[in-house]
Parts: structure tokens; C-alpha cells; sequence
């Protein structure tokens, strides 16, 4: 597994910028940086640029079928913070969605740069990422 810190290095190598989505699936997904990008550029990424969050599901789609890794999705009724949602999840992998950002969480820990920060924000769904099948 990847932590933040090596995937954060490979968006240095690919010259890229607001890439949330492609480090959220690598790390979802155990891919690489390049094959994460890939996925999600096939699902209309522009370089250095966000990705909407319907294109982000179908990335998210395609990287579970090629990694047989099936995810189960959940939209919360009533958001919750990001600290209460680890709290409640400490085991696992979650692709979290919140306003403008999307991370994801392995046992607990943020694979992202909100590992560090006081975990205020408000996730507004989940996806669960399972084992393989």
C-alpha cells in the first residue's frame, strides 16, 4: 500500500495538480499513479484539473471490475464529520466524498493531506472498497 506521501511524489513526476480523484482511486485500489490517471483521463480528466463526481463513479467502476475489488456505495441522509466517520469505520477501505474533494481512508488512516488536518469536514457519501473476490 501507498501511503499519501508516495503518491503525492508521483503527482510531482506527471507534472499534475488538482488530483484528488487519481490519488483517491489509486489508493482505493492499490494502482499506480499512472494507471489511476489513466482511468480516470478515459473518464474525461483533463490534465490539472478536477473531475466531476459522475465521472469520478464511472472511474471508480472501472477500476473495481479491472481489480476485482467490488465496492458497495452509500449516500449519507445526514452528513457527517470526517473525525466521527473514521471513528465509526476504524476498519477498512473508504473512498470518501465531500464538498469539492474526494479521499480515501484504510483502517482508520487518511491517505490524503486531511490526514493532518483537525478532520472538520463534512463527508457527504461513501463507498465501501472490498477485498477481491
Amino acid at each position: 500500500m501507498k501511503d499519501y506521501l508516495a503518491l503525492s511524489k508521483e503527482t510531482y513526476a506527471y507534472e499534475e495538480d488538482n488530483c484528488c480523484s487519481v490519488v483517491s482511486l489509486a489508493a482505493a485500489f492499490e494502482l499506480s499513479f499512472k494507471e489511476s490517471l489513466d482511468i480516470c483521463q478515459r473518464w474525461g480528466r483533463k490534465r490539472r484539473q478536477g473531475m466531476s463526481p459522475s465521472h469520478f463513479f464511472s472511474a471508480t467502476e472501472t477500476a473495481s471490475g479491472l481489480t476485482g475489488r467490488p465496492i458497495s456505495w452509500k449516500v449519507l441522509e445526514i452528513p457527517i464529520t470526517l473525525k466521527r466517520f473514521l471513528k465509526n469505520n476504524p476498519e477498512g477501505t473508504f473512498i470518501l466524498f465531500m464538498h469539492r474533494h474526494v479521499a480515501t481512508a484504510k483502517d482508520g488512516t487518511m491517505i490524503d493531506w486531511t490526514e493532518d488536518s483537525p478532520k472538520m469536514r463534512k463527508i457527504l457519501a461513501a463507498a465501501k472498497v472490498w477485498s477481491k473476490i
